[in-house]
């Protein structure tokens, strides 16, 4: 099975290389990055909630008006907003798995970033079956936070 998948990725990368220039994905990865890192930077936290240019951006969560439960992307904007200022601890507690997705595109930003200055396409890349665990670990990470917030054991303020 194994042998099979990494012959796929052998062609689905001769054949990517074939459509696209070496750069391109490089510049996609520090693009995602640094809107990433400048989203979370232009705004800043204000008690609860989370301010850009003067204006509160966390109006009410229309998934809690009409459920009354928090959906599952509850804390992520201040969780960025928080780790985007080195405060990790407070990222954690209002979305962990926003807070392990903003520092997974961060990384990618500088990945890109090394990949671009290098020349280099394949600097720092991790094997198809690392790249597939991390997102799976992820996802599954985002669905136990939101069950523990429904059943009340990770509660936002």
């Amino acid at each position: 099975m194994a042998g099979r998948l990494d012959r796929l990725e052998s062609a689905l990368d001769r054949a990517g290389r074939a459509m696209m220039s070496w750069w391109v994905w490089p510049a996609v990865l520090t693009f995602a990055g640094a809107l990433a890192l400048a989203a979370a930077l232009t705004c800043y936290p204000v008690e609860n909630d989370v301010h850009a240019f003067g204006y509160d951006l966390m109006g009410p969560c229309e998934f809690r008006e009409i459920n009354g439960q928090p959906c599952a992307s509850c804390g992520m904007t201040r969780s960025w907003v928080w780790a985007a200022r080195g405060h990790v601890l407070t990222a954690l507690r209002y979305n962990i798995a926003g807070t392990l997705l903003f520092f997974g595109l961060v990384a990618g930003g500088v990945v890109g970033v090394a990949r671009l200055v290098t020349r280099n396409k394949d600097l720092l890349r991790l094997h198809w079956a690392a790249s597939g665990t991390l997102v799976t670990g992820w996802v599954v990470l985002y669905a136990v936070t939101w069950a523990f917030r429904l059943a009340g054991l990770y509660p936002l303020d």
